[in-house]
C-alpha cells in the first residue's frame, strides 16, 4: 500500500508533506529551470542577463508543448488513414435476413413458408375468385447489410478516440499561438508601475519568444486541422453512422480474425494499441517526479527574485544608493526545502527574509501547513515568506509565485520596497525611483511614506501609496495600508 506521505516518517522534528499527482506533474513547468541549472551551476550577473535573452525561461505562459508526441500522433495516425478511408468505403458487414409481411408489388423472394402464410392469414387476401386467391400481401425475406458487428463497432471507438485526440491537440495550439501573438495588456499611464518594469515585462517576452518554435507549432496546427478535415467528411458513411449510438469499448479489444488478419482493419488494431487507453485512470504518485518538482520549483524562485532584483534599481553587485542586498541559498533541514536568504541593508541598518518555495499542493489544511513550515525554521528572520505555485490569489500565508503568471516577480519588488524603505533611517531617497524625497514625498513617481500609530490597536506602523494609489496585497508585516496588528486602514 502506497504512503500518502512523500517519504517515510523517520526523524519526528522533520516536517513532511503530503505527496500528490499534482504537485508532481507540475515539474513538466519548470523542467527547464532544472535543466538550465544543471549547465550553469555558478552564474554571474552578467550571464543571469544574457541568458534571460537566450535560453532561461523564466515565464511560459501555458505549459511546455510536447511536439514530439503531438508528431508521432500525427505519423501514426498518417500511416493508418489510407486503411481507415478504405473501411469507411468497404467495410466488412454481415448478410442479415429478416421475415416480413410486404405489398405483392414488392416482394422479391418467395418460398414455401409465403404460401402456408397466405393460407392462413386471410386478411392478406386481395380477393378470391372461383377458388383461387389473389395475395394484397404475402411473407418474404429482405437481405440487408448489418455494419454492427464487432470488429465495426471497435473501428467507430477508434474513430471518434482519434478526433478526441486531435481536437484536444488543435485546441491546445490554438491557445498558444494567440497567448503568443497577444500584447501584455498594460496601462500605459499608471504610475504604479516602476520605471524599469516595462524594460522587465520586455525581458520576460524574450526568453519566452525565443524558446517559442511557432513555425513548428504552426505546422502541427495545419496537420491536424488537415486529418480532421479528412476524418469529418467520411463520419456520413453507414459504418459509422449506422454505429452511432454504440457503446464506447474498454481498452481490451478481442482480437477476432478480422482485426488481425483483413488487409485494412489490422491497421485499425495497430492504430488502437498505438493510441493507448484514453480512458481517465487513476494516476500514480510518483515520489521521485515531485521532489525534482520541488527542486525546479526553488531554483525558479531563486533565479525570479534575481531578476526582480535587477529590474528594481539595482546594479550587477546588487547595490543601489545606499543600499546592499545578498542573496544566499539556505538548506532547511527541518522541511528539507532550499530556501533563499534575502538580505537588505541601509548603511548600519538591515532587515533580512527567508523565502521558502514550496511546490507541494495541500488539498486540505493549507494553513496549518504553512504555519507548520513557519514553526519548524523558528526565528532569526524579520519575517519568513512561503512561495507556491498553485493558488493565483494572495493570502496571509503564502505568495502566488507561478512561471505561468508574467507578474509574479513584482511581488518579489515589493518585498525588497518594505527592505528598503525599513532599513532606510535617513528617508531621504526614494526608495521606488530613486529621486529626491522631501517629507516622505517623492515628487518624481509620487511615493508617499507615512509613519502610522493605529488609532485601534496603537500598533506602529508603515503605510505606502503611489500617486494616491496604495501599494496592497503586500505579503509583509510593516508596509501596508492597513494596521497589520488589527488590520485598520491607516489615514493616509
Amino acid at each position: 500500500m502506497k504512503s500518502n506521505l512523500l517519504k517515510k516518517i523517520t526523524d519526528t522534528n522533520k516536517l513532511y508533506f503530503p505527496a500528490s499527482i499534482k504537485a508532481g506533474n507540475i515539474f513538466y513547468q519548470y523542467k527547464n529551470i532544472l535543466d538550465f541549472y544543471q549547465k550553469n551551476t555558478t552564474l554571474t550577473t552578467n550571464k543571469f542577463d544574457e541568458a534571460l535573452k537566450n535560453n532561461l525561461v523564466l515565464c511560459t505562459f501555458f505549459e511546455q508543448i510536447d511536439t514530439q508526441y503531438i508528431e508521432n500522433l500525427l505519423k501514426q495516425i498518417a500511416a493508418a488513414m489510407p486503411h481507415l478511408i478504405e473501411v469507411f468505403r468497404r467495410p466488412v458487414t454481415h448478410l442479415s435476413e429478416i421475415e416480413t409481411i410486404v405489398p405483392v408489388d414488392m416482394a422479391k423472394h418467395i418460398t414455401s413458408k409465403t404460401v402456408r402464410h397466405l393460407m392462413s392469414n386471410s386478411q392478406d387476401w386481395e380477393c378470391i375468385k372461383k377458388s383461387k386467391i389473389t395475395p394484397k400481401n404475402v411473407l418474404t425475406k429482405t437481405y440487408d447489410d448489418d455494419y454492427g458487428i464487432y470488429e465495426n463497432l471497435v473501428f467507430k471507438n477508434l474513430i471518434d478516440r482519434i478526433l478526441k485526440l486531435l481536437k484536444k491537440q488543435l485546441h491546445y495550439l490554438i491557445v498558444a499561438l494567440k497567448i503568443y501573438n497577444e500584447s501584455v495588456s498594460i496601462d500605459v499611464f499608471s504610475r504604479i508601475n516602476h520605471e524599469q518594469y516595462y524594460k522587465a515585462i520586455g525581458n520576460l517576452y524574450s526568453g519566452f519568444f525565443n524558446n517559442f518554435e511557432e513555425i513548428e507549432t504552426n505546422a502541427l496546427t495545419k496537420k491536424i486541422k488537415q486529418q480532421l478535415s479528412l476524418l469529418t467528411k467520411y463520419l456520413s458513411h453507414p459504418v459509422y453512422r449506422k454505429n452511432i449510438t454504440a457503446k464506447s469499448l474498454g481498452s481490451d479489444i478481442k482480437q477476432t480474425n478480422i482485426l488481425l488478419m483483413h488487409k485494412d482493419y489490422k491497421y485499425v488494431n495497430k492504430l488502437w494499441k498505438q493510441l493507448g487507453n484514453d480512458d481517465v485512470k487513476e494516476e500514480e504518485i510518483d515520489e521521485k517526479l515531485q521532489a525534482k518538482a520541488q527542486k525546479a520549483y526553488e531554483k525558479y524562485c531563486e533565479y525570479l527574485l534575481i531578476f526582480a532584483v535587477r529590474n528594481f534599481n539595482f546594479n550587477e553587485q546588487f547595490k543601489f544608493n545606499k543600499w546592499q542586498m545578498t542573496i544566499k541559498n539556505k538548506k532547511i533541514l527541518t522541511v528539507d526545502i532550499e530556501a533563499i536568504e534575502l538580505t537588505i541593508k541601509h548603511k548600519k541598518t538591515q532587515t533580512k527574509y527567508l523565502i521558502v518555495p514550496c511546490s507541494y499542493y495541500f488539498k486540505k489544511d493549507k494553513t496549518k501547513y504553512y504555519q507548520d513550515i513557519k514553526n519548524k525554521i523558528g526565528t532569526g528572520y524579520d519575517n519568513i515568506i512561503i512561495t507556491h505555485p498553485f493558488d493565483i490569489d494572495y493570502t496571509d500565508q503564502a505568495l502566488p509565485i507561478s512561471i505561468i503568471e508574467i507578474n509574479s516577480f513584482r511581488y518579489f519588488q515589493k518585498l525588497l520596497l518594505e527592505g528598503m524603505i525599513l532599513t532606510d533611517n535617513d528617508k531621504n531617497i526614494c526608495a521606488f525611483c530613486g529621486a529626491n524625497l522631501l517629507e516622505n514625498k517623492c515628487k518624481k513617481c509620487r511615493l508617499n511614506i507615512q509613519n502610522n500609530k493605529c488609532s485601534t490597536c496603537e500598533h506602529n506602523y508603515i503605510s505606502t501609496k503611489v500617486d494616491g494609489v496604495a501599494i496592497e496585497n503586500a505579503p509583509f508585516k510593516t508596509i501596508n495600508k492597513n494596521c497589520p496588528n488589527c488590520k485598520e486602514e491607516s489615514n493616509l
